[in-house]
């Protein structure tokens, strides 16, 4: 189902959209409400009150704030935003363990430890290119459009694997030795072609074009 995908990110543009709107429409219901109680208190004091008095108001704003923390999350790695990154790793951390999710509430304490510990125990050369973002990859020259690593080597690979996959390759030596040669050269070439009419330089993310638009 639809909501299942979503649940297991199978596409992760869609399942990304659906959260921006789902956040989009919160914010939008939540400034509503506010406005509609023609409350003379400040809209952080409206909210603590709600949030203390009904139930509901508390669970919808949470799911809010877990909403941008996501949001956010996609943005420190899209603009490669080492400081931003960092700091939602940190808040993200605890939800593992409410969510009783061991495996990423065990490795994730010690990734956020690590980075930490960067500026101290490694090289400051090495911290730097942290800093100055270098912990993605970019495909283009295009804003916004980082990648967390293993994001690009699942892209790379679908490129190579095409539909037929790599079932079969580990079981012929001859054919993966050739697939871990060629799979990098050819997957310049292809981007190569993708890329031949458009221009590095362009300052818009691909999804301010409205061809892209018209297709959500």
């Amino acid at each position: 189902s639809s909501a299942e995908s979503l649940l297991k990110v199978t596409h992760v543009n869609k399942a990304r959209n659906v959260h921006q709107i789902t956040a989009s429409v919160l914010q939008s219901l939540l400034c509503e409400a506010y406005e509609f109680s023609a409350s003379e208190i400040s809209f952080e004091t409206w909210i603590d009150e709600q949030t203390k008095s009904c139930p509901t108001f508390k669970f919808w704003y949470l799911v809010l704030n877990l909403e941008i923390l996501l949001l956010s999350f996609v943005r420190s790695i899209r603009e490669a935003d080492y400081g931003s990154f960092k700091e939602t790793l940190k808040i993200m951390l605890p939800w593992f363990f409410v969510m009783d999710h061991p495996n990423y509430a065990r490795w994730l304490t010690i990734h956020a430890k690590d980075l930490e510990e960067l500026s101290i125990m490694a090289p400051a050369d090495v911290h730097q290119e942290f800093t100055n973002g270098n912990f993605v990859v970019r495909k283009t020259c295009r804003p916004f459009s980082a990648l967390a690593v293993d994001q690009a080597h699942e892209q790379h690979n679908a490129l190579i694997k095409d539909r037929g996959g790599a079932i079969g390759l580990t079981g012929d030596p001859s054919s993966l030795r050739r697939w871990t040669m060629e799979g990098p050269e050819v997957t310049r070439l292809l981007e190569e072609f993708q890329n031949t009419n458009e221009s590095e330089t362009n300052d818009l993310h691909h999804e301010q074009y409205l061809s892209f638009q018209k297709k959500i």
